[in-house]
C-alpha cells in the first residue's frame, strides 16, 4: 500500500485500517490532499492533541452546522463549560436512571412488533428459527426511537423522526461534499425544526420532564436559551444520541478508530476481547479512560452513559429472547462508509 492512497479512495473504505496500519508505521502525522487535513493516527499522538490547548472543533462548522446549527461540540472555554453544565446531569446519576425505561420499553416493543409481524404474516421479522437483517429491523431503529421518547415527541412520528436522521446521518458521513447528500442533510434540517417549533414554545408555557422542556426552561448566564438553542441541542442529541450507538464513529483530524487499534499501545489492538487488561474498565465510559470511542476530556460525549445503558439492555434483550442466535448460512458481515463505518446487513437465524 502507498502511503500517497487517499483517505476519500475506494480503497480505503473497503478496508480503512490496513490504511491506518500503514500511517501508524510510515507516516503517523500524514496530510491528506483529498480530505484537506492532517490524519493523526497513533494512539499516543493522538491523545496529546486531545489535551491541547491549540486543538479547534472549528472543523465543525461545515461538517456540523448545516444540518445541527451551532451545537455544543462548536463551543469553547466559558460557554462551553456553562452549556455541558447545563445538559450534564440529564445524562448521569438520576438523570439518567429515566432514561432506562425508555430504552427498555423501546426493546420490548421492537421485539413485540417484529413478533407481531410474523404473526400477522406482513414481513419477515424476529420469531425464533427465522432469519432476520438485524440493521434495519433492531440496530438502526433502537436509538433513534429512545431519543424521540426522551424528547417527548408523538410516537406516531418515529417513522417521520427516523427520517430526518437517516438524511442528517448522510450529511455527516458525506466527506467527498457530495452537493445531493448536502441538499437532503440541509432540507432535513429545515424539515425537523419547523417540526419542532411548536413543541418549544408549548414546552415553555406546559413544561414536561423530557428534554426539550428542560432546555425550555434552562438558563446559561442568567438568560433562557432562545427558541432557536433549544432546536439546536434536539437537533443534536437527536444524531449525536443515535450515532454513538448505531455506528462506530471515526474523526477527521484525529483518527480515533486507527488510536484505538495502536499496536503501540493495546496488545492485540485489532481484536475483540472483553476481557484485556491493557485499559481501566472502570473509566472506559469516561472523559479520561484509554479508548477515544467518545472523544476525550472536554468534549467527552455526554450521552456515553446512555450508549453503554442502551447497549446493555438490548443486547441482553436479544440473547435472553433467541439464545440460539447465529450468523444466517452463507452471510457475510460487510462494513462500509469511513467516518460512520457499520456494517450494512447483519443476517442471522434467530
Amino acid at each position: 500500500m502507498l502511503a500517497i492512497q487517499s483517505l476519500l479512495a475506494v480503497e480505503t473504505e473497503r478496508d480503512p485500517h490496513a490504511y491506518y496500519a500503514y500511517l501508524r508505521q510510515h507516516d503517523p502525522v500524514h496530510y491528506d490532499d483529498g480530505a484537506g487535513a492532517y490524519l493523526l493516527t497513533r494512539h499516543e499522538d493522538v491523545g496529546a492533541a486531545y489535551r491541547h490547548p491549540v486543538s479547534s472543533t472549528a472543523n465543525y462548522k461545515w461538517q456540523l452546522e448545516p444540518v445541527m446549527g451551532r451545537t455544543i461540540l462548536q463551543m469553547a472555554g466559558r460557554e462551553h463549560a456553562n452549556v455541558r453544565g447545563m445538559m450534564s446531569p440529564y445524562f448521569r446519576g438520576r438523570g439518567l436512571r429515566s432514561w432506562l425505561p425508555l430504552i427498555e420499553g423501546t426493546v420490548r416493543g421492537l421485539l413485540d412488533e417484529s413478533v407481531r409481524t410474523t404473526v400477522d404474516g406482513l414481513v419477515s421479522a424476529m420469531a425464533r428459527g427465522t432469519e432476520v437483517d438485524l440493521v434495519p429491523r433492531f440496530s438502526n431503529l433502537l436509538p433513534v426511537y429512545v431519543i424521540a421518547e426522551v424528547l417527548g415527541l408523538p410516537r406516531s412520528d418515529h417513522a417521520l423522526f427516523y427520517g430526518w436522521y437517516q438524511a442528517q446521518s448522510e450529511f455527516l458521513s458525506n466527506l467527498s461534499r457530495d452537493p445531493q447528500v448536502e441538499r437532503r442533510g440541509e432540507r432535513a434540517l429545515r424539515e425537523l425544526r419547523e417540526y419542532l417549533a411548536p413543541f418549544v414554545v408549548r414546552r415553555r408555557i406546559e413544561p414536561g420532564d423530557d428534554f426539550i422542556s428542560m432546555l425550555a426552561q434552562a438558563e446559561v448566564d442568567g438568560r433562557r436559551l432562545t427558541d432557536e438553542e433549544v432546536m439546536t441541542h434536539a437537533t443534536h442529541l437527536l444524531n449525536a444520541g443515535s450515532e454513538t450507538t448505531d455506528r462506530t464513529v471515526t474523526s477527521l483530524l484525529l483518527v480515533i478508530a486507527s488510536a484505538n487499534r495502536d499496536e503501540r499501545r493495546f496488545a492485540n489492538a485489532t481484536e475483540f476481547d472483553m476481557y484485556r487488561d491493557d485499559i481501566r474498565h472502570e473509566q472506559a465510559f469516561s472523559g479520561v479512560g484509554e479508548h477515544f470511542a467518545f472523544g476525550f476530556g472536554r468534549h467527552f460525549c455526554l450521552g456515553a452513559m446512555v450508549a453503554r445503558s442502551e447497549l446493555e439492555i438490548s443486547l441482553n434483550a436479544l440473547l435472553d429472547s433467541f439464545p440460539d442466535m447465529r450468523l444466517a448460512p452463507g452471510s457475510t458481515v460487510e462494513e462500509r462508509g469511513l467516518k460512520m463505518r457499520s456494517p450494512q446487513a447483519l443476517r442471522v437465524v434467530l
